[in-house]
């Protein structure tokens, strides 16, 4: 049995881990993250059969590219739904604004 692993940068604070465990021709393994300095959480495992290794690490990295693309993805949301709510609450405090003006 062979083993290796490897790491890849996701979004800007998210590095995955990826050991990877060789048996014949099957290929364990477990993918790891680390998010902003926090403790390693293993979030997966995967098994891989007659593949070539160099498979195995576009797998992964691919893997890795589609994570990040929904964390950018859910930023993206966040910060839209704050823009949002900010806009909403302008409104309503201006239209609170007008209809005192108008009262006095």
């Amino acid at each position: 049995m062979r083993e290796f692993s490897f790491y890849t940068s996701g979004a800007e604070t998210t590095l995955y881990r990826y050991h990877v465990r060789e048996t014949a021709q099957v290929y364990y393994v477990t993918i790891s993250v680390t998010d902003m300095d926090a403790q390693e959480q293993v979030i997966g495992n995967k098994v891989l059969r007659n593949i070539t290794r160099n498979d195995v690490i576009q797998e992964c990295l691919s893997h890795s590219r589609r994570r990040s693309a929904q964390a950018n993805l859910q930023q993206r949301v966040a910060l839209l739904t704050g823009i949002r709510n900010w806009i909403i609450c302008s409104v309503a405090v201006l239209a609170f604004i007008r209809l005192m003006m108008a009262n006095n």
